[in-house]
């Protein structure tokens, strides 16, 4: 059995067409050397390790992030209590997670990255000259080919030039509410619009959208205030970095917290354990985590 299995895997240096039991014609003939097969396998394997631990590593840290914002915020921790009990009714083996079905509580995940990146800063070197307006009085700059860049996330995400309220916990510029759920929101098509409400005289049309549904009137005027933030640019996230070499995990890595986030605030509270108390953060390495993390969490009792 053994020499049947080998005989008729891809990777066997006997495989032919005619081997395979499911004789597919488009698969080619292969002389595989055991070198080349060790190096294949090498090859996934750094490739799966990475994808492992740029999912691993910086989400578990990311999520502790979340936690201290969300227990500064309760208003979210209701919005994503609401989503999750009417996008999951019920938690059990059969349960089906679909992140995209869930776009606050992704949206939560998206701003504590925002505002806490784990990563200190990116690296880049430029392909050909490339030149930038810097939209002040430097005027034009032109960076020479191989130029090597330092990229520090925090400082583009905390600008108020690409972020409007930059240092505000506010899920709300990821997503908005619309025909009774949240979607993401687009930030070019919001643009346009708002340009042509500028060059247009007539008055503004009522607003048709309801406001999002809540557990509670506690938080009316903060969610009202909220729900103003104009649209996030999506150009100005770089918690993942972006381009070609963008983070491998980053698929993997938005889909656990915001999976976690659901199921976890679907039924639970969080709140500070020690009144007062401030975030801290250590470097290591590359990346910066909490020193400590005085949160509570409690069952939700509605």
């Amino acid at each position: 059995s053994s020499s049947s299995s080998s005989s008729s895997c891809p990777f066997s240096s006997t495989f032919t067409k005619e081997s395979n039991n499911n004789n597919v014609d488009n698969i080619p003939t292969t002389t595989m050397t055991p070198s080349d097969r060790s190096q294949i396998i090498q090859n996934v394997t750094h490739i799966l390790h990475t994808l492992l631990v740029a999912g691993y590593e910086t989400t578990a840290i990311s999520l502790s992030y979340t936690m201290y914002c969300l227990s500064k915020h309760p208003r979210c921790q209701e919005r994503a209590c609401e989503e999750a009990r009417r996008v999951l009714p019920t938690l059990d083996t059969n349960t089906k997670f679909d992140e995209d079905a869930l776009p606050y509580c992704k949206a939560i995940a998206m701003e504590a990255l925002r505002i806490h990146v784990p990563i200190i800063f990116t690296t880049r070197e430029s392909a050909k000259d490339i030149t930038l307006d810097t939209d002040d009085e430097g005027g034009m700059v032109t960076i020479p080919k191989d130029t090597r860049f330092i990229l520090n996330p925090t400082m583009i995400h905390l600008d108020e030039q690409n972020f409007d309220r930059a240092k505000e916990f506010l899920p709300e510029r990821w997503v908005r509410w619309e025909d009774g759920r949240w979607v993401d929101r687009d930030f070019e098509m919001e643009t346009l619009e708002e340009e042509t409400k500028a060059t247009t005289t007539a008055p503004p049309p009522p607003p048709t959208t309801p406001s999002p549904p809540s557990l509670s009137d506690k938080y009316i005027h903060e969610n009202a205030q909220a729900d103003t933030i104009s649209a996030a640019n999506p150009q100005s996230f770089f918690a993942f970095s972006d381009g070609a070499r963008n983070c491998i995990g980053r698929r993997l890595a938005m889909m656990e917290s915001t999976i976690f986030i659901a199921v976890l605030f679907r039924d639970m509270c969080v709140d500070l354990a020690e009144e007062g108390y401030e975030l801290e953060k250590e470097r290591r390495f590359v990346i910066l985590v909490p020193k400590a993390l005085s949160i509570a969490f409690w069952k939700r009792d509605d």
